[in-house]
């Protein structure tokens, strides 16, 4: 039909435009060309990929900046186009990973901080965060565990120190009690 054949035109000339637009530098006059091709067949291979390609260079380019966010709404965009992508779906896995990562040691770096200057229910809290982020991660189950523990292990240390002290000193006695409260917190 004469329809499907200006339909075809039309799509050529907007691939063509989009393309040239995108040779030049114009990547919103491309972006708009493929996206005219979309609105008249939301299955045209080359645009999909045309435009996947640019959501890709934009999204890389604001991954390099330093701006997670909208790097990962690129990759988003990109994904939508060609979902059979899985190198796509890889990477915005790994940028997802890389983020949840510096997240996570951000808030076990502010723990170890509040541990060091004996705030316990402050890198207790902070421990929390770091778990919030990535709650299947035994590894980081574990090092929360042991933060939570650090008021223990001090007031054992302390219980131990008091008690060698207190044998120097030679009140036995003192030494005993203290001796036996680290055992019991131990």
């Amino acid at each position: 039909s004469s329809s499907s054949a200006a339909s075809d035109v039309y799509k050529r000339q907007q691939l063509g435009q989009g393309n040239q637009a995108r040779r030049e530098g114009d990547i919103q006059g491309a972006i708009e060309a493929y996206q005219a091709i979309l609105f008249i067949t939301p299955v045209h291979s080359q645009a999909r990929q045309n435009l996947s390609d640019i959501y890709q260079e934009q999204a890389e380019s604001y991954l390099a900046s330093g701006d997670d966010t909208r790097g990962l709404e690129h990759l988003r965009l990109a994904m939508e186009m060609t979902p059979e992508d899985q190198a796509l779906k890889d990477r915005h896995q790994q940028i997802i990973n890389e983020k949840k990562s510096a997240l996570v040691n951000s808030w076990l770096d502010k723990a170890d901080r509040a541990i060091k200057r004996k705030r316990w229910d402050e890198a207790s809290n902070m421990a929390e965060e770091a778990l919030k982020v990535d709650p299947q991660d035994l590894d980081l189950q574990t090092r929360v565990a042991r933060i939570k523990d650090a008021p223990r292990l001090e007031k054992i240390k302390s219980y131990r120190l008091e008690g060698e002290t207190a044998i120097q000193k030679g009140d036995y006695n003192k030494a005993i009690a203290a001796l036996k409260t680290a055992t019991l917190l131990a």
